[in-house]
């Protein structure tokens, strides 16, 4: 995996070789980056890769947090501690492709000048969100983010991903000609975004 915290070289590499400690700092790099790998086999037993992000996502959260509540925090060093934390925004960044990519690609209407997406087309995707969200919603509210701010951290990068572009939509299709959109519009932004509040709760709201 790219960015290994590294069993061997990278784990020497990161310690400081003057420290008396060093030799014990490199086994016990050793021993994470097993830790790790284990963690990395055993994500693979989920089939939904939204999921199996999540499960990394908590894990390293919680292995930084024993890190620096210990002394592992001085063997380890500040560069390895930074290379996990890279992993877990880059499990972030992977759950957010896999859940929400195809919502974000579904929301795009382009521009409303001339070759602007018509009201029945956007009708359509509106369909195809509430469709998708709302199968989002009845599985990951159910799921859990132990740490908090991980917790805010995810939600808002799904705000920012899926928010501007719902709120667009749904302006469209409001300045539009009547279409019959009130029956489609089954979620004001507002709602949408308290939805997303209420995500990684581990108990549907």
């Amino acid at each position: 995996m790219e960015g290994d915290l590294g069993a061997g070289g990278r784990a020497s590499a990161a310690v400081d070789p003057d420290r008396p400690t060093s030799s014990l700092a490199v086994h016990i790099a050793w021993i994470m980056d097993v830790l790790h790998k284990n963690l990395d086999t055993k994500s693979k037993i989920y089939r939904d890769p939204s999921l199996a992000c999540i499960f990394l996502m908590n894990n390293g959260k919680y292995i930084i947090q024993k890190v620096n509540d210990s002394e592992l925090g001085v063997l380890l060093g500040d560069d390895w501690i930074k290379q996990l934390s890279t992993r877990v925004r880059r499990w972030s960044m992977d759950y957010q492709r896999s859940t929400w990519g195809k919502v974000t690609t579904v929301l795009q209407i382009g521009g409303s000048g001339v070759g602007a997406l018509p009201a029945k087309a956007m009708l359509q995707k509106l369909r195809m969100f509430n469709t998708y969200f709302e199968e989002i919603y009845a599985v990951q509210s159910e799921w859990v983010i132990a740490d908090d701010q991980l917790r805010m951290d995810v939600r808002a990068a799904v705000e920012d991903s899926v928010m501007p572009a719902y709120a667009a939509l749904i302006a469209r299709l409001k300045s539009a000609p009547e279409t019959g959109r009130d029956l489609y519009i089954k979620y004001t932004p507002e709602d949408v975004e308290a939805h997303i509040h209420h995500l990684f709760e581990g108990a549907a709201k």
